[in-house]
């Protein structure tokens, strides 16, 4: 069957899906562009129901083609949009199938963002105050997030997303729908979708474990002055902090550089490097001001430059007096730092340019210790010094590290109780780099060498979540050195790859779901 018989047969039995061909409509997706992963799909298919999905997989095998999913768009990489694939966008199931308050269960599609479901889930209005752990951002969709961990400001007392799945609903490659949970004949299907997901079967419902929460959070950004010379050392003080600090608390360390606010507030200078600590509480605010003040009292003060302030007026500092991080009464005023979990996740937005190009490189880490330090240093010391330091000036261009804490109760859990394999790292390292001009492309490869080099000292294991483009491509090639090999670690899956195959050849024999860049291929 050709593209235009599967559109009159739609037509003609009154289906409502929408089929679109890349070439007519090159800019399908509004959202979530990036210029340096352009992919062009066979076509799109815009679902409204798990029956059109099982009609999308007999499309495209009766034309030989493969599928490819998308629910947000949310991959940097644009690994929700396969080349010369069937483009099934699902975007449609996003809702809540249900919520049980007696059990504390919620049922929810794959393609539900997490800003709505925080917004039903722990809002006063909404009644109900009990959720999981997610993403840290709102836009990102449950579907893309569960099968590769999922982790955010409620993990370290609650595990990631993952350890929250009761069962998932799922569709195989023949077409079949099955649900999978620790008890029934898919229970194997149901350890792997949990962490390794991608190229086992479509995710089209997820029934999850919810926890009560708080209706009102400690939530506080604290700027650190990268300029003072205890910055480094205040970073060690923090790894050691999170080795006995309370499972509600959440901390993660961002540096950012750019060029873009430097426009906005017409600086002549380069802007300097921002680094901001951001702390999180999971239960009474009172005690959340309580151990954040305690940590306060260990970092070291004084140096060069002022210390900034947070983002609710708090915490500010005289650089120089040994008061960088004076702790100011205000910071308990609620309509600054006491938000709902769902305020919180809703303040992170991704601005969205048409014009982006952007990667991102990241590694888990096991401690702040000194030497990784230093190699995160390095990247910072080879971020672009100024416009004048491109190939073109690129005014639109910022960078950025992201240090998320992963520790928590998730270490608590064993390795093999599902695919996901990262459980004994603290933290995650993430580089980003956003920029718009292509003649940076030269440019920009040579600063990723730099990343390699250092990231790969830090680390061998990547989050599925934040995947390596370019390490991605080179371990599809040399995927047989793994499934020969059980002593190797494979970054994604580590000693589960062998695992994963058997299971990946019981349930997609024919290899249909391998296009995927993360998934395991049988050939």
């Amino acid at each position: 069957m050709n593209y235009d018989e599967f559109q009159s047969d739609k037509k003609r039995n009154n289906n409502s899906i929408q089929i679109i061909k890349h070439s007519e409509v090159p800019f399908y997706y509004k959202t979530n562009l990036n210029g340096l992963f352009k992919k062009l799909p066979y076509c799109y298919i815009k679902v409204n129901n798990y029956e059109e999905i099982r009609e999308c997989i007999e499309y495209a095998k009766s034309i030989n083609k493969q599928v490819s999913i998308r629910n947000s768009g949310h991959s940097c990489c644009q690994y929700s949009i396969i080349e010369d694939s069937i483009n099934i966008d699902m975007s449609n199931l996003n809702q809540i199938i249900s919520i049980d308050k007696e059990k504390m269960t919620a049922k929810v599609q794959s393609s539900l963002k997490f800003k709505d479901y925080y917004r039903i889930t722990t809002t006063k209005e909404e009644g109900h105050l009990m959720t999981t752990p997610g993403g840290g951002c709102g836009d990102v969709a449950i579907g893309g997030l569960v099968i590769g961990g999922g982790s955010n400001y409620l993990s370290p007392k609650w595990g990631t997303l993952i350890d929250s799945v009761l069962s998932m609903t799922v569709m195989l490659s023949n077409g079949s729908i099955v649900e999978c949970n620790d008890s029934n004949q898919y229970s194997d299907l149901f350890w792997a979708m949990r962490g390794s997901g991608h190229g086992l079967s479509i995710l089209l419902d997820v029934t999850l474990q919810l926890k009560p929460i708080e209706p009102s959070l400690y939530h506080y950004s604290l700027k650190l002055n990268f300029n003072s010379i205890h910055f480094f050392e205040n970073l060690l003080i923090i790894d050691k902090f999170t080795k006995t600090m309370d499972t509600r608390i959440y901390l993660s360390i961002d540096f950012r550089k750019s060029f873009k606010c430097q426009q906005q507030q017409q600086q002549k200078q380069p802007p300097q490097l921002l680094s901001r600590l951001t702390y999180f509480f999971n239960g009474p605010p009172e005690e959340g001001e309580m151990h954040f003040k305690e940590l306060l009292s260990l970092l070291k003060s004084g140096g060069n430059g002022g210390g900034g302030n947070g983002d609710g007026d708090g915490g500010g500092g005289n650089g120089g007096t040994g008061e960088e991080y004076e702790f100011k009464k205000e910071i308990m005023d609620f309509k600054k730092v006491g938000k709902s979990f769902y305020d919180i996740i809703s303040s992170f937005q991704i601005e969205q340019n048409e014009k982006a190009r952007s990667f991102s490189k990241a590694r888990f880490c096991k401690e702040l210790n000194e030497s990784n330090i230093g190699f995160i240093k390095n990247i910072l010391d080879s971020m672009p010094s100024s416009l004048e330091s491109m190939n073109v000036p690129d005014p639109n261009s910022s960078f950025s590290i992201m240090m998320y804490y992963h520790g928590g109760h998730s270490k608590t859990i064993s390795k093999d109780k599902c695919a996901y394999v990262h459980r004994d790292n603290n933290w995650s390292m993430v580089v980003m780099a956003n920029y718009s001009q292509y003649e940076n492309d030269d440019y920009f490869n040579k600063w990723k060498l730099i990343i390699d080099d250092n990231l790969s000292n830090i680390g061998n294991f990547i989050y599925q979540n934040y995947p390596d483009h370019e390490l991605t491509l080179k371990l599809r090639n040399t995927q047989s050195l793994f499934k020969n090999d059980s002593n190797l670690q494979h970054p994604y899956f580590g000693h589960h790859f062998q695992k994963l195959y058997s299971i990946k050849l019981k349930y997609d024999p024919t290899d249909f779901f391998s296009n995927h860049p993360q998934s395991i291929k049988l050939n």
